[in-house]
């Protein structure tokens, strides 16, 4: 998964981000540790299926890996759900013998 510092400013500020924001997708349990609810668990698991792909991807075609992990960082955050599905439908086809048209 992409990197992120952990630092209590960092925390806090996702914490005031979700429960003020997003309708309090993020929960805190009676001993102070978070935990995502189902919608934000969605959400990560989305982000990090595009996070491994593009960093592969990248790397197929001979980015350095520190390279392609930060470029996939950005990536992964602003494609849209169409645009990634039709990258890896592309791919996928030319696994299996197909044109990626890339």
């Amino acid at each position: 998964m992409g990197k992120f510092r952990n630092t209590k400013l960092n925390v806090l500020s996702y914490v005031f981000f979700s429960e003020n924001l997003l309708g309090g997708f993020l929960t805190v349990d009676d001993d102070g540790f978070l935990h995502l609810t189902t919608i934000d668990q969605e959400v990560a698991e989305k982000i990090y299926e595009r996070h491994l792909f593009f960093t592969e991807q990248l790397v197929s075609m001979g980015v350095d890996r520190n390279t392609a992990e930060q470029d996939a960082c950005r990536i992964e955050h602003v494609i849209s759900d169409e645009s990634f599905q039709k990258l890896k439908d592309a791919w996928a086809n030319e696994g299996e013998g197909g044109s990626a048209y890339l």
